[in-house]
């Protein structure tokens, strides 16, 4: 002995020889693998959160660790369904559990009968019958009058009060007497859980000791029904019935594996006994013995005897299986010391050895690249650490594991018996810790076209350079990844001011100021003139913004100096009506010899609109002309991105509710309090509430945490994300659809043009660094954001820039070094009651699917080829075969209430159709039988697709009846709801949008007098009604039923075929002079050249149907045209038909086409269209207030 702190060492000699090489070990190990900070999982590694959990609070099993932390790692592993997600330590069934809620097939193990009653109580799926069962029995539940014995001994009388073992013993008396297997477990479960709370001992570290101050239970029956009732309270609304296997047994022997070792494991997820000296089945002997689940104490042996060796009370006696000789040392180590148990060094051995067992035994289960996470803590002993974490890392790469990360959850206290004895320098490594095996390794992020533009300059050796953005942030970034990587020294100058920012709010475009670029910013056209005079034979690049280009266009003028090259980063934007955007495309205002445009989404300008603009001298810039943005030099898209691991993979989600839902959640109650308001108060619009439900249903679907939405309007934005006691807010939503999201880990916030810079990167901050974020914005994060944790977009409003999508999208596919992931783009569509799949599929809601594939379609050459294959498999055989729906589909449905496999079929039809043309830009279109229109809106809209007569009949009628019944002129959603009623009630202009309610406006209350008649108000809207749409921002407005007129008066032969309608007057974008003077002669054109179209026979159809949609810019097709079946631009016509014919003095219908009557002349059409002629002038914004009041001709 040599000093006084190595007293308790009684081999001295074995310490001398075992300490250097234990010593070694600990260094090669903890340099060997990389530990992480894991401090996210603390709260997750223990059993607490979930006592407040469904289910999984029946029993409160200190042992087990949060459903929260199984959640975060399927999230993380994204194992497939059809494999098996396994835990073979499951204890009370938290990995099981929480993997069947999410639909997983599940597999546990352990040989604690106790804990597999509660596992598979837990995760069995209860039948309509077993529910009844259990509420006859808790109604009709009495104790039996004699006394029970007792099985246990002493143990047992100590434990409890003489009187309430006898309870005890009596309902489990009642327990044993039911005959249904999965009752009895519910019941013996109710059993067990209330052992704790009327025991005079409580569990304490390894074992049992006495309470101090014990309180009697005062109705110890009536706690047990309460628990059961508690219980039942939670399976009411049981989960989907998955395969779940719970076994009691142990993986670590060759009997328990066979029984398993066919089945595909994607996923493991478990935590062992530690190796830290507890023997549970000591610490749940009570359970043991009252639970029945032993009769004597050689049952309870044995149950100790094939447990884990992590405690004492082990069975050493048999050999060991498995050499290790760096536990070995640590156990020679261990043992040199006076321990309080000789058996620990042995236990320590045994140990790893069952572990090393298990894992083996793992290995030949787990699919390829499936995961396994084991949650695990050190120990240690006299000062000498037992680093299980690094020693189980060490073992499964033995066994062809790959260890991604071991996560430092937590520390763990030392206790006197552990580590205060040798100062080894290692207290910092007794942890909690989390190992995560066979993880992917993810190639390195590509470098953006940034600095590849850098990287085309320097190879051009170009010596005057004008690079071009649309904010100042992205010159900002440019500017600096520049600086960083350039390789030949530049000088350099920055055009733009704060004017940069558009001044129209509306557009929602958030830069930074000049003050925070950095450096001197000039738009002074002098000093723009002598950098480029003065710095000649120097490399001299000017980085300036769009807005800013006309300074520099006035300054190359005086400096008579040329640039050698213009790059314009997010070329898209040059794209449209010549603006600053477009000075750099032209030489006459900006010289260069070269210009290089990149961008994710080239803009392509409509045939017909450029037609429509050139002959009213407007110049317009596609990206498809060539002539102005040269050959395609290099494209790299996301589908070769995605493979490249440079940007992450994507899945575009169809996510529906009906409407009857959300009312439901409202009127019942069922999810969301919204506490003692009045009806209105509580009707929050369908509208507004149905894409927060939806957003929080996919929160707890998919494996998505940080979420951007795109709105059509910064209010809409901010009223989506809004907090105010009128509404249900975004927050309460999801967490009440998530119980594992709380206020504390949630973070939601908009982003908007008006937010000073300073304050977009705090809300960007939080974002990044709260666990589940949710930012609402219109367009402000379209361009220059790189946040690469984005992992999901969420489309509210219906985008039809396709452009934008591209850019949207794009938010989310960005990724990081070690971090795999899958973007998520979400669509949210509220499903009318009664709507069967082709009525969804062909809604105007749906036309953003549609969209988001094209626009993906363009950019994604697998998007593309699965595109291609749908619609050869669609034409070739009439239907969508199964090799066209497997693992590769980037889709994803989430309707309740509808046949999904019914639905897919048809959507893959729809896209096959829809989706099938490869233009960048879908120009507007219609599709043959069970197709629908493309993903451009269509400006060309009758007041309603009904006739005039249901219109009345079935939609305004009623409506206007409810609000005379009711005697109110303001009503909520709710009180006036009854199928499309609503929204054609509005379109007639007899109701408009009050906050949460409808009014009816002062045509509504004209009509709901009776002083019109229906059909006199309907001639009356017709003059009246418009359309908007702006296109590449151009603001257009049709009058479709003044134009059509106008048209009509214009012919020569004086009607309209329906071929010269889905020609020339569907694809009408206004009705100015102009518009009207080009249907006449688009109508003249197609009677001269194909005066019978109907005629021409099927060979020939598909060659002159070209030529047409080449001339016209249509995309029609041949069941358009000649088909038999109803399409979009059909059904269009013969609403059209209808509605024009209550004209029956100018009007009549003849062998189905518009004709004017014989006998009407120009003036008579004119004097029907001089009602209500000025309206044609209104602005637009003001249109609707027109459209709805009482006019004199009224």
């Amino acid at each position: 002995m040599r000093t006084s702190e190595s007293k308790t060492i009684i081999n001295q000699e074995l310490f001398d020889v075992k300490l250097p090489d234990y010593q070694r070990i600990i260094e090669r190990l903890v340099s060997k693998y990389n530990v992480v900070d894991g401090s996210y999982y603390e709260g997750l590694v223990n059993f607490k959160t979930n006592l407040v959990v469904p289910k999984h609070k029946w029993y409160d099993y200190k042992q087990g660790y949060s459903e929260l932390l199984v959640k975060h790692i399927i999230d993380e592993a994204k194992p497939l369904k059809e494999h098996y997600i396994l835990d073979p330590f499951c204890g009370v069934g938290t990995t099981n559990l929480t993997s069947v809620n999410r639909g997983y097939k599940t597999i546990g193990f352990d040989i604690n009968p106790m804990a597999i009653l509660t596992a598979k109580a837990k995760t069995h799926h209860y039948t309509p019958k077993e529910i009844a069962l259990i509420k006859k029995y808790l109604e009709s539940f009495t104790l039996p009058d004699s006394k029970v014995e007792i099985e246990g001994g002493r143990v047992i009388e100590t434990s409890f009060t003489e009187d309430v073992l006898d309870i005890l013993l009596k309902i489990r008396f009642f327990v044993d007497g039911i005959n249904n297997d999965a009752v009895q477990d519910f019941f013996r479960l109710a059993l067990i859980s209330i052992i704790d709370k009327c025991s005079l001992k409580i569990k304490d570290g390894n074992g049992l000791k006495f309470k101090k101050n014990y309180k009697a239970v005062p109705d110890l029956v009536r706690l047990y029904l309460d628990k059961a009732s508690e219980m039942l309270s939670d399976i009411r609304m049981s989960n989907e019935d998955k395969e779940n296997k719970i076994i009691l047994g142990s993986m670590i022997t060759e009997e328990a594996f066979n029984k398993v070792k066919d089945m595909p494991i994607g996923l493991c997820v478990f935590s062992p006994p530690y190796a830290n000296c507890f023997d549970y089945c000591e610490v749940y002997k009570l359970e043991f013995w009252i639970g029945g689940f032993v009769k004597s104490y050689d049952d309870f042996e044995r149950f100790r005897s094939i447990a884990l060796r992590s405690h004492v009370n082990s069975k050493f006696s048999h050999e060991f299986s498995n050499s290790n000789k760096d536990v070995d040392t640590i156990a020679s180590l261990i043992s040199s010391f006076n321990i309080w148990n000789k058996n620990i060094p042995d236990m320590i051995r045994g140990y790893f050895d069952d572990m090393e067992s298990m894992i083996k035994n793992l290995s030949k289960i787990l699919v390829n690249k499936a995961k396994c996470y084991i949650v695990v803590a050190n120990s240690g002993y006299k000062g000498i650490l037992v680093p299980t974490d690094l020693l189980l890392a060490e073992i499964a790469e033995k066994y062809g594991y790959k260890v991604c990360n071991i996560y430092h959850a937590r520390k763990i206290r030392s206790s006197s018996q552990q580590m205060h004895i040798l100062n080894t320098n290692y207290n910092n490594l007794m942890r909690e810790s989390i190992i995560e095996n066979r993880g992917k390794v993810i190639a390195a992020c590509g470098t953006g076209k940034t600095l590849t533009s850098l990287w085309i300059v320097e190879a051009m050796k170009a010596e005057t350079v004008l690079f071009l953005a649309p904010s100042i942030s992205l010159v900002k970034q440019t500017l600096e990844a520049w600086a960083d990587q350039a390789k030949i020294p530049f000088t350099y100058l920055c055009v733009c001011s704060d004017n940069t920012v558009s001044s129209n709010i509306d557009d929602d475009e958030a830069d930074i100021s000049v003050s925070q670029l950095g450096v001197p910013v000039t738009t002074n056209i002098n000093e723009i003139a002598k950098f480029l005079d003065h710095t000649k034979g120097k490399v001299r690049y000017i980085f300036s913004t769009y807005q800013s280009a006309d300074k520099i266009s006035e300054a190359q003028k005086t400096a008579k100096d040329t640039f050698d090259l213009i790059i314009c980063d997010e070329a898209h934007r040059t794209a449209g009506l010549r603006s600053n955007f477009s000075l750099a495309l032209e030489d006459q205002f900006i010289c260069s010899k070269k210009r290089l445009f990149m961008t994710a989404t080239e803009r392509m300008v409509r045939p017909l609109l450029k037609r429509h603009l050139e002959e009213n001298g407007k110049v317009i810039f596609s990206m498809d002309d060539e002539n102005v943005y040269g050959p395609l030099f290099s494209q790299y898209n996301f589908g070769a991105a995605i493979k490249d691991k440079t940007i992450s993979d994507y899945k575009i989600v169809v996510a529906g509710v009906k409407e009857s839902e959300v009312y439901n959640y409202i009127a019942e109650n069922k999810h969301i309090s919204v506490g003692d308001l009045d009806n209105n108060e509580k009707t929050t619009t369908a509208e507004i509430l149905y894409s927060k439900i939806l957003l929080a249903k996919a929160m707890g679907e998919f494996p998505i945490k940080k979420t951007i939405s795109f709105h059509s309007s910064i209010r809409k934005a901010k009223d989506f994300v809004a907090e105010n006691g009128n509404d249900i807010s975004l927050s309460d939503v999801i967490r009440e659809f998530n119980e594992h999201i709380t206020e504390d880990n949630l973070f939601i916030d908009n982003i908007n043009c008006q937010l000073d810079s300073g304050s977009r990167a705090q809300i960007l901050n939080k974002f990044k660094n709260t666990e589940y974020s949710v930012i609402s914005n219109a367009k402000c994060l379209t361009e220059g954001v790189d946040v690469p944790i984005i992992d999901s977009v969420y489309f509210i409003d219906r985008k039809k820039s396709l452009v934008d999508i591209v850019q949207a999208c794009g938010r989310a596919l960005r990724t990081q070094n070690g971090i795999d992931k899958t973007a998520y783009f979400i669509i949210p569509i509220l499903i009318p009651e009664s709507s069967v799949a082709e009525e969804i599929l062909n809604s105007e809601e749906f036309e953003i699917v549609y969209n988001i594939i094209q626009a993906l379609r363009s950019q994604d050459n697998r998007l593309e080829d699965w595109i291609n294959r749908l619609n050869n498999e669609y034409v070739r055989t009439g239907r969508i075969g199964s090799d066209c729906t497997d693992d590769d589909v980037p889709i994803i449905i989430q309707i309740e209430g509808i046949d999904i496999k019914q639905f897919s079929d048809e959507l893959y039809v729809q896209i096959a159709t829809v989706n099938a043309n490869p233009d960048n830009i879908r120009r507007p279109t219609t599709f043959g039988a069970g197709e629908r229109k493309t993903g451009h809106a269509r400006i060309f809209k009758t007041i309603g697709d009904y006739a005039a007569e249901r219109f009345f009949s079935s939609l305004v009628d009623p409506t206007i009846k409810i609000y005379k019944d009711k005697n109110s002129k303001c009503l909520s959603i709710a009180d006036i709801k009854i199928d499309n009623n609503i929204s054609h009630t509005y379109r007639l202009g007899l109701i408009e949008k009050s906050e949460k309610n409808y009014s009816l406006t002062p045509l509504g209350e004209y009509y709901l007098s009776g002083r019109i008649k229906p059909q006199d108000l309907f001639r009356k809207q017709m003059l009246r009604y418009s359309n908007s749409l702006e296109d590449n921002k151009i603001a257009h407005t049709l009058f479709p039923y003044r134009a059509c007129l106008e048209v009509l008066k214009n012919l020569e032969v004086k009607k309209l075929t329906f071929n010269e309608f889905a020609f020339c007057i569907y694809p009408m974008y206004d009705s100015t002079p102009d518009s009207i003077k080009r249907a006449v002669d688009d109508i003249n054109y197609l009677r001269q050249k194909y005066p019978r179209l109907k005629a021409i026979n099927i060979a020939n159809r598909p060659q002159i149907l070209q030529l047409l949609n080449t001339y016209f810019g249509t995309t029609l097709t041949i069941t358009d045209i000649w088909g038999t079946a109803g399409t979009t631009v059909k059904n269009l016509y013969s609403y059209f038909k209808n509605h024009l014919s209550l004209f029956e003095d100018i009007i009549e219908i003849k062998n189905r086409e518009i004709c004017i009557k014989p006998g009407v002349n120009a003036n008579d059409i004119d004097k029907l269209l001089e009602i209500d002629k000025n309206i044609e002038k209104v602005d637009r914004k003001n249109l609707f207030a027109i459209y709805t009041e009482v006019s004199s001709c009224l």
